[in-house]
Parts: structure tokens; sequence; C-alpha cells
């Protein structure tokens, strides 16, 4: 067996120091640190690895699906249209006029004896009540003069009849009918003369019914119902034949007059119902009345050739009324309403809802929106009538899109069934009842229009 220990001269631990130099201390050398210019250098190195460490994790990570963006919905309101006989209002500006005016004026001259205390301007007095009574004495004496005229005539007449009987009973005796001509027949038995008296009674008749209409004439009756607006005599005043005494109007009717544009004539017919109201009465209930419209006059009128259209205002001063109504006023500026024919199976949509171009914008059933032309049949300013375009149970949309694109998602705001009966109080009502979220303009239903809501 090989002694290992002759072959490894240094397994001894202290056969391997070193000798100790002199002057030592007996302690082994210290390491050696790196300079400035090697820790830069592995800084650098450490840096570089953890980098590439860093990338090879980012690039091998696991990677999510890319998926596509989901397009914002638009949140809108919309209505239920539904088709009904919607019915044309033509809305105009008028004054009131009269409809039957005149000058009254006597027929005889003389001096005013005695007027009507009601005879003045403002004063109403009825068909047939005398206004104004002219001095009667003179034609009174000229009657009479006129009917001693007629008796005397009468006198004459019976006194040539005496003649003629005479004249005819003289002919038969003498026997000359054999020879006389029927000429000289008619001179001897006096028939021209009878004829002249018989025309002088008739003259002196008429002379006698003329000197009474005189005498009659000098009371001036009223020829209607009437409204004293001025007058032109007084007791005492005298008066020639003709002469103008007062400006008189009908109380039994009124006209309104309204001037249209001459396209919108097609709309209405004499005997269309009208609705009246006065400007500075148009919330009093007691001053709206209800006319009919009289006919259209046959020329244009005024600056801008508008038609002209007379509606009929019955009763204007509520006479028959007891006060019911307030009275109308001539000259008063009115706000008419004339119904017009209906339009069957037309929709009737706000305003707002009419988009530039005659265009509706629509939400179709899977809530994406469609841009539609419609026809407009009729426009106000709170609403438009479309007779095509449209189909029963399209949901309008009523509020307004920043950028309407064809298709472009919905949310709708009030999808829920539409009411069965109307908010009380009408059109303006339901407005107020739902439109709260909407524009002005778009606030409210119409007829055959119906609001859906939340």
């Amino acid at each position: 067996m090989t002694d290992l220990s002759s072959r490894r001269p240094y397994a001894d631990p202290e056969a391997r120091r070193e000798p100790v130099r002199p002057g030592s201390s007996g302690r082994p050398p210290a390491i050696r640190r790196p300079g400035p210019f090697l820790r830069i250098i592995i800084c650098l190195l450490i840096l570089l690895l953890t980098g590439i460490a860093v990338h090879e994790i980012i690039r091998n990570r696991p990677r999510p699906q890319r998926k596509p963006p989901q397009p914002l919905s638009v949140l809108v309101r919309v209505q239920t249209v539904h088709s009904d006989a919607e019915r044309v209002v033509i809305r105009a500006m008028g004054n009131v006029i009269p409809a039957r005016r005149i000058t009254l004026s006597n027929r005889v001259a003389g001096d005013i004896a005695w007027r009507h205390p009601d005879f003045e301007a403002g004063g109403r007095l009825p068909a047939g009540v005398e206004a104004v009574k002219i001095d009667p004495v003179d034609y009174e004496l000229v009657l009479a003069r006129r009917e001693a005229d007629l008796v005397t005539a009468r006198a004459a007449l019976q006194t040539e009849a005496g003649r003629q009987a005479v004249a005819e009973r003289e002919w038969r005796v003498m026997g000359m009918d054999a020879k006389a001509s029927a000429r000289e027949k008619e001179l001897a038995l006096r028939k021209p003369q009878y004829r002249q008296a018989a025309a002088a009674v008739k003259a002196a008749a008429a002379e006698v019914r003329r000197a009474q209409l005189d005498l009659a004439r000098t009371s001036i009756r009223l020829p209607f119902n009437a409204l004293i607006l001025e007058t032109a005599v007084d007791t005492g005043s005298r008066v020639a034949a003709s002469s103008p005494l007062a400006e008189i109007v009908c109380t039994d009717e009124y006209d309104v007059r309204v001037f249209l544009p001459p396209d919108q004539l097609g709309w209405f017919s004499p005997g269309a119902t009208a609705c009246v109201r006065p400007m500075d009465r148009d919330k009093d209930p007691s001053a709206r009345r209800t006319g009919t419209v009289k006919r259209v006059q046959g020329d244009l009128g005024g600056n801008g050739r508008m038609a002209r259209v007379l509606i009929s205002m019955a009763d204007p001063l509520s006479l028959d009324t007891d006060g019911e109504k307030r009275a109308l006023l001539l000259d008063d500026y009115v706000r008419v309403e004339i119904q017009g024919r209906r339009l069957p199976g037309a929709f009737r949509i706000p305003r707002a809802a009419l988009r530039q171009g005659d265009r509706v914008w629509l939400a179709d059933a899977e809530n994406r929106l469609v841009i539609r032309p419609v026809q407009v049949a009729w426009r106000t300013p709170d609403s438009v009538i479309v007779d095509q375009g449209l189909a029963d149970g399209d949901r309008l949309i009523i509020s307004d899109i920043g950028t309407p694109v064809e298709g472009l998602p919905l949310n709708v705001e009030n999808e829920a069934p539409e009411p069965k009966e109307a908010a009380p109080g009408g059109p303006d009502a339901a407005a107020r009842k739902h439109g709260a979220g909407a524009p002005p303009e778009t606030r409210g239903t119409s007829p055959g229009v119906r609001e859906e809501t939340p």
C-alpha cells in the first residue's frame, strides 16, 4: 500500500503555509478590489442582461384577444304616431267691420221737430222705431189741398157722366145711328170729355197719395236694429231733402275681414266654421265667438296682393244672450281660425320633429336611426300635417341628435306602451304632462300623435 503522505508533500495544512517572511505580521494577504473602470463595465453588463431578460418576458407574455369597440348609443325620446282624419286649420288676423252700414237721410225738407233720446252716438234703437220727426204742418196742409182737388175731380166726373147720359137719350130720339160715323157718334155722346174727367180724378188721387207719402216721410224710422255711430242733426235743425242725418250700422250681424294668401282658399268653402278671438282679450273665454265664412271677395287687396275673406258674426253685441259673451267692437283686431277640410289618413306631428329638408327621424325595431323624407300637406307654428312618408306605429324621434347618421344606435328613453287616454285639458295639458326632458318646441302631443310615456 502506497503511502499517500509521501506523494502529497502539501497534504498537511501546516505544510502548505508559506514561510513567514521576516518583518511580516504573519496574516494572509488581503483580496484586491476591482477598479472604477471595471465596476462600470460590470454595471453595464448587469443592466444589459436585465434589459434582455425584461424584453424577453414582455415579448413572450400571453397577449389578450382584441375586441371590437362597442358603438355608443344616443339617448332619444320618441312618439308613436297614428293616422287620423286631420283637419286643416287656417290661422289669420282680421278686423271687425259692419255687415250693413248706411247714411240715414230724409226724403222731405223741413225743421227737426223731435228726435229720439237714444238718437246719438253710441245709442241703439230697434228696427221701425221713429228716430227723427220733421215738422209735419206744411205737409198736412198740402195733403188737405190735394184731397180737396180729388173731391172736385170726382164731382166733375159725376157731372160729365150725367151729361153723357143725356146725350145718349138725345142720340136715340134723333135716330142718328144710321147717318153718323163712329167718330161723330163718340163726340156726340161726350166720351172724350168723360175720359178726361176720369183721368183728372186719377191725377188728383195720385196727388193725394203723394201728399200722404210726404207727410209720412216727416217721420224717419230705422230700417233695421241699429247702432248709432254719429249724428248730424238735432232738434230745431233745418234740413233739405236727402240731407244726411246719421251714420248707422246693423247690430244683427258684423263681418270679420281676413286677408289670406290665394293658395289657402282651396282648403275651405263658404259656410265653414271660424273661431274669432279679440287680440286684447285672447285669454278671456267670454270673448271667443264662432262665425261662418260668408264669401270670398272677388279681387286681391292690399299691398301684399292677398285674398279677402268675409266671416259673418251673428249677434255681435250679445243682445240675445244676456251678456254671456263679450261684445265685439267695430275695427277690433282679432285672431281667426277657420276650420278647413279634413285630410284622411294623415299624421299630425310636432313642428320641431320635422327636420331640415322635410325629413323626420325614426327609431326602427332594432333601435337604430332611420332618416326618412316626408310630404307635408299643412304647416302651423306648432305642428305639421304629413300625408305621405309615415306609417301607423312609426316611432318618431322628438328630441335632438347632435350628428344624425343613418343606422346610429339609439337608446329610447320612453319605450313603453302608449297611454289609452290623452292627458286632460287637450294637447296643451298633454305637453305639460309629458314634456319634461324634451326641447320646449317638441313637448306635448297633437291629435293623431300619441306620445309614449315611460
